[in-house]
Formats: structure tokens, C-alpha cells, sequence
């Protein structure tokens, strides 16, 4: 089993999944990492069906985004849903959804990770040799 990268904790309530308390917001995700979503909360398990955690290109259906995987039963302790999305992966938009219910979820937005690149030399001669530059 590997390490996830990020934790989000998931609830429902009015009808709309909140991530990490917050309504539906859009994610903030990584290509390459892996995203732990924790579905142990009992309000994903309340009503017909539940508020399975979907994943796909259009917010709500649309084609199934099917890289993730399951662990536990929903709502119940110790279920949490692992996303990852490839690194070379083509896509540009992805969404979280219930599988039963419209309007719960919301996009997320990829970022690329910043970096920076220094470079540094120096032609300055010690004349005095002081061995200070």
C-alpha cells in the first residue's frame, strides 16, 4: 500500500458534499499524486443508496473517471476512496459527483508544481587573499 499525498474529509449535508467542512468547493489537485478522500462520515450513507463518491469528466455523470479505488463500506469507520491522476494523463477537466444525486459535487482544478531553478558562479579573483569573495 502506498501513502497518499492529501486527505480530504467528506460529508453531505442540504443536499451538497462539504470537503473538509466546506460546501462543494472546487479542489485544488496534482497530477502524479494521490488523493485520499475519507467517506467514513454517516451522512454518506443516509437515504436510498447513499452519496457514493464518483469521479468524471462532466459534473454530474458523464464518463466515469475510473482510476480510484474503494476501501470499507461507505459511512461506516475506515472507508476512504483513493484518487490518483497520471502524471501523462490527457486530462483537462475532472469533476466529483454522487452517483445517485445531482448538483452535490464540483470540479477540481489541476495546477502544475512551481519550481525554480538558481544558478550561480562567480569570477571574482581573490586578490588580496583575504579568501573572502
Amino acid at each position: 500500500m502506498f501513502a497518499q499525498d492529501q486527505t480530504f474529509t467528506v460529508t453531505v449535508s442540504g443536499g451538497k458534499y462539504y470537503i473538509d467542512g466546506q460546501e462543494a468547493p472546487v479542489l485544488q489537485i496534482e497530477k502524479g499524486k494521490t488523493y485520499r478522500f475519507d467517506t467514513s462520515d454517516s451522512s454518506l450513507a443516509a437515504g436510498i443508496g447513499g452519496h457514493p463518491l464518483r469521479f468524471g469528466t462532466s459534473p454530474d455523470d458523464g464518463t466515469q473517471y475510473s482510476l480510484y479505488q474503494e476501501y470499507g463500506t461507505l459511512g461506516s469507520s475506515g472507508s476512504y476512496v483513493d484518487l490518483t491522476v497520471p502524471t501523462d494523463s490527457s486530462i483537462t477537466s475532472l469533476y466529483y459527483y454522487c452517483l445517485y444525486h445531482d448538483n452535490m459535487g464540483n470540479a477540481f482544478d489541476f495546477f502544475e508544481p512551481s519550481s525554480i531553478e538558481v544558478t550561480s558562479y562567480s569570477n571574482t579573483i581573490d586578490n588580496d587573499e583575504s579568501e573572502t569573495v
